[in-house]
């Protein structure tokens, strides 16, 4: 190992400690090696063994690749916490519990600056609904897990356990302020549309179809209101942009203190993510020269404000209506 990455590994292993620990009884417990030897790997002395390596990184959850990427900047380690290899509901409560400790984190730092692209409504952003959330969860299941074309939204097992988590994570994320959002022009059009293609396979019912749509529309005069004032109604702060150039996906930029992270939501909605420091570099170079194609909309231009609600409020009226008609 060399001596970059082995202090990379010292570092990693004292900050994932619980403060509630003594580090070195800690170690000297989980590796069964002496109080000696732990002191000898804290000073760099000795290196820890492969296999300490990925017992700590079990026990402390952080992963060796990460280390790796650190040690080497021309290298990015992406993690993907939605693994469907294991059963739905224990993979969205992980990545719920992702959230939770990130935006916990966030709501406690000293300072935080979070910059988002978004072409449709990111599930963070959707967890104080009641029928639009469980709707990602069905789309999610459906799209992601080997079940059935044919099966339908009244027949999911929606977890109470998720929806309590979900209520947890939502008490961080409304309080978190300083967040920048650049919107696409279609992004409420976008989950409308899905939701729609949905109600076509009979896969929604009429009435389910009316409670996401109703849903929907409440969602987007919510979130006029956030841009009229610039802030939500729990004192956090929005700084919100109308794009005028396609966004092709939801992105982010997270500093929190003097931790970095750059999140792409390339496979629905949990996002690939890392903490490199060029990546980070690079995508806020991106987003900052999409805000020279889009306009500033919160507590400003309120003639484009009403233009842009308007016209997603109406589209969804209006083709709702006369699919009704349809179906």
């Amino acid at each position: 190992m060399n001596d970059d990455l082995d202090k990379l590994l010292i570092d990693k292993v004292f900050e994932n400690l619980p403060s509630d620990v003594n580090p070195v009884d800690y170690l000297m417990e989980v590796l069964h090696i002496s109080r000696k030897s732990v002191y000898r790997r804290k000073k760099g002395e000795l290196p820890f063994s492969f296999e300490e390596i990925v017992i700590l990184s079990k026990e402390l959850d952080f992963s060796i690749d990460e280390l790796i990427a650190k040690s080497n900047e021309n290298q990015a380690i992406f993690t993907h916490k939605a693994d469907t290899l294991f059963e739905a509901k224990e993979t969205f409560i992980s990545m719920l519990e992702k959230y939770l400790d990130f935006y916990k984190k966030a709501s406690q730092a000293k300072s935080f600056e979070g910059v988002f692209t978004m072409n449709r409504i990111l599930l963070i952003f959707a967890l104080n609904t009641t029928h639009l959330f469980r709707f990602f969860y069905y789309m999610w299941v459906h799209q992601g897990y080997n079940i059935p074309s044919n099966f339908r939204y009244s027949e999911m097992d929606f977890p109470p356990e998720i929806l309590a988590l979900s209520s947890k994570v939502w008490e961080h994320v409304r309080n978190v302020g300083n967040t920048t959002i650049i919107l696409d022009e279609l992004i409420f059009k976008n989950i409308f549309n899905e939701i729609t293609y949905y109600y076509q396979r009979e896969l929604l019912s009429t009435e389910e179809y009316i409670q996401l749509k109703d849903e929907l529309l409440a969602y987007i005069k919510r979130l006029e209101l956030i841009v009229s004032l610039g802030t939500n109604e729990y004192g956090s702060n929005y700084a919100i942009y109308l794009s005028k150039l396609n966004i092709e996906s939801n992105s982010c930029c997270y500093k929190i203190d003097d931790d970095i992270e750059s999140s792409f939501w390339v496979f629905g909605i949990s996002p690939l993510y890392t903490t490199n420091n060029f990546v980070f570099t690079s995508h806020k170079k991106w987003i900052d020269s999409l805000k020279k194609y889009s306009t500033l909309i919160s507590q400003s231009n309120e003639l484009l404000q009403s233009k842009f609600f308007n016209e997603q409020y109406n589209y969804i009226v209006e083709a709702s209506a006369n699919l009704e008609k349809l179906m």
